[in-house]
């Protein structure tokens, strides 16, 4: 083997081993504390029915649930490392303000990843959320 072989074969085994360890990383809601990333959208739904509905997404579209709160106003939604990146924590927490709930989505990535991915992840996760809780009648803001 040349040195271009063993550099190449290096760089193959860091990728694989910053992947193992994305998978393997874990946090919690507490741990996260507050996200620079985040957007926040209202809903007409109660804050219980909110989180079901957000339960229900993330079992239906490929999301881990991380961690959650005993009185149901929080979830970590995890996204698992793929070829493009290594995974997501989404913490989503929602409360209630008078007619409406607030729902604030924020984003942590597993390893070092910023920019247009991080942003990507976000939308993402928003989107579909905001179809899965109300459709076309939520508001979006981002904060």
């Amino acid at each position: 083997m040349n040195q271009l072989d063993i550099l190449l074969v290096g760089f193959v085994v860091a990728v694989l081993a910053f992947h193992v360890f994305a998978r393997t990383r874990t946090t919690t809601l507490v741990a996260l504390g507050h996200l620079p990333s985040r957007q926040s959208f209202t809903t007409a739904l109660d804050a219980l029915e909110a989180f079901r509905r957000v339960l229900a997404y993330a079992n239906s579209h490929g999301y881990a649930i991380g961690d959650r709160d005993d009185d149901a106003t929080s979830v970590l939604l995890v996204k698992h490392p793929t070829l493009f990146d290594y995974g997501w924590f989404l913490p989503v927490s929602m409360s209630r303000s008078g007619d409406t709930t607030l729902v604030v989505v924020g984003v942590k990535s597993k390893l070092y990843q910023r920019g247009h991915a991080e942003r990507k992840a976000l939308q993402r996760c928003v989107t579909g959320l905001m179809a899965e809780l109300e459709g076309e009648d939520a508001e979006a803001s981002s904060t």
